[in-house]
């Protein structure tokens, strides 16, 4: 639903934008058929016509549905996947399952930043050994060959 509003408001963001003049020497087509009122009822017209879809067809809901917890198994997977090869972390860590219907109050205090006293727990030495080694600064090589 996300995607559907975005692009739904990055349309109007572009139909409200101005157009390039035309070129002088010809004269612009001012009879296109199209107003501002029938595309607002052709927008509203599809929104419904697209929610209305799961009481026409169940199926396909279902197979939507089915496909969303799908691209979302994998989404966490792969995050776990690039997530370990940035910490080094060995082994693979178990991927927490899918909440059917996630709160709002669970996404919340997952987002929410870590307290002032973990975070004066957490380690501040996170270099490497390898981040300590001076850059190599030797001679200019020799053009003149």
């Amino acid at each position: 639903m996300f995607l559907l509003r975005t692009l739904f408001w990055l349309t109007v963001i572009i139909l409200l934008l101005p157009a390039d003049e035309p070129p002088s020497n010809t004269q612009p087509d001012t009879n296109t058929g199209v107003s501002a009122a029938s595309v607002m009822d052709a927008a509203w017209t599809t929104v419904a016509d697209i929610t209305s879809i799961c009481q026409r067809s169940p199926r396909v809901c279902e197979t939507g549905q089915a496909a969303f917890y799908t691209f979302l198994h994998k989404a966490r997977y792969g995050a776990g996947l690039v997530y370990e090869l940035i910490s080094g972390a060995a082994g693979p860590q178990p991927v927490p399952a899918a909440d059917p219907l996630p709160s709002t109050t669970n996404r919340a205090a997952a987002l929410a930043p870590p307290s002032r006293e973990a975070m004066a727990t957490m380690p501040q030495n996170t270099l490497q050994p390898s981040d300590l080694v001076p850059n190599w600064n030797g001679p200019a090589p020799n053009r003149s060959a």
